[in-house]
């Protein structure tokens, strides 16, 4: 680790790529009893030869998979009651794992910090639903419902510091005024202006059109096309780029493009990209390998319906459910492009493989052997 090398950082890679994984069989076990199996839905993650493009590599993302899953799992024990009936050391290590997670992602990409920040908002306000409905149930005391609400819209400001050096946009005032004189010619001046040649597609500004206190959703909406036009005129002529001419101007088109979002986030690339031809000779292999990966990736998500209908009633299911997919389609509406996409978006896809893999087990399960559990008192 002292040779000012790239090959030095790959036992630091790999360890960062384990660790994940372990991080990853500890998500699995909150549903899956048996280890054996909890360790087979773990495998694509650990094992999928496109995993090798960052471990192998100087890249960021061995520490922002990490961080991510690591967030993810502290939320997971936060979330169960389970955790707050025990001794307080449960409740620390919880909140370590979720600062732990955050500092990870903030080393490397402190806009991620951002992204964790709106997933937790959206798990903040699924969890106090679910509090004031088990109190008003009496299956929880108020001033305990009280506590682990609080502490997960807590958690949002407490990341705050971590933000710095995150995306940061100022949506300028619309207004809607009318000239008092229409000139009757455009002036010379301005004519001598206008370049010869226009180019085919003029950047467009964020149409900001919510007011307070819903222009909080406009400066998501402008970062998330900001970042987005940065792919598409930056790398226009990338041999993986898709839906390179969309833009993305308002919430109004944001809206409009998730049902894509969607589609790419979880199927891509499809099946007439697995064979076409790379801008290098690695990048042609890496298609043919993704094409075996998309395969079983195609396969898992069969039963991962099944699995969230069989585990509807835990609280920690939607919880994964928000975080990954949420997380994947921020990704996908900023990237247009395949091959990044294919990084960013592997450790929340995967964590969704292994729930999908989850679900084939729990229909091959023999009569008497379970292992998908179902919610136990004082899980959620």
């Amino acid at each position: 680790m002292t040779v000012p090398q790239p090959w030095t950082t790959i036992p630091l890679n790999a360890i960062l790529h384990a660790s994940a994984a372990l991080v990853l069989l500890c998500i699995v076990e909150v549903f899956i009893t048996n280890r054996k199996y909890a360790l087979f839905c773990v495998l694509p993650f650990l094992l999928f030869p496109s995993a090798m493009t960052w471990y192998t590599q100087l890249h960021k993302d061995g520490f922002f998979i990490l961080g991510c899953l690591c967030f993810l799992y502290g939320l997971i024990k936060l979330a169960c009651l389970s955790t707050w009936e025990s001794r307080a050391w449960e409740q620390i290590k919880a909140l370590g794992f979720v600062f732990l997670g955050a500092v990870l992602v903030w080393i490397v990409r402190p806009y991620g910090v951002q992204l964790l920040q709106y997933m937790t908002l959206a798990i903040s306000l699924l969890m106090t639903i679910m509090l004031i409905i088990k109190a008003h149930n009496k299956r929880i005391s108020i001033p305990k419902a009280t506590l682990i609400a609080t502490l997960f819209w807590l958690i949002i400001v407490l990341l705050v510091p971590l933000t710095r050096g995150g995306i940061q946009v100022e949506i300028p005032q619309v207004t809607q005024e009318i000239p008092k004189e229409i000139p009757k010619e455009i002036p010379k001046e301005i004519l001598k202006e206008i370049p010869k040649e226009i180019p085919k597609e003029i950047p467009k500004g964020w149409l900001g059109v919510l007011n307070y206190p819903f222009q909080v959703l406009d400066s998501m909406g402008a970062a998330l096309g900001m970042v987005r036009d940065g792919f598409r005129y930056g790398y226009p002529d990338a041999a993986s780029n898709i839906d390179c001419d969309k833009g993305l101007y308002s919430i109004k088109d944001i809206v409009c493009y998730l049902p894509r979002a969607l589609e790419i986030a979880f199927l891509s690339p499809f099946p007439d990209q697995w064979f076409a031809e790379g801008s290098l000779s690695g990048n042609t292999a890496m298609r043919r390998v993704s094409a075996l990966e998309m395969v079983i990736i195609y396969m898992t998500m069969v039963f991962l319906p099944y699995f969230i209908w069989y585990s509807r009633k835990r609280i920690e299911t939607w919880i994964i459910l928000i975080f990954c997919i949420g997380m994947m389609l921020c990704f996908t509406l900023v990237i247009p492009n395949v091959g990044s996409l294919y990084r960013t978006r592997y450790g929340f896809l995967m964590t969704l493989v292994a729930l999908g893999m989850g679900g084939f087990f729990s229909l091959l399960q023999k009569k008497g052997v379970i292992l998908v559990e179902p919610a136990k008192k004082g899980h959620n």
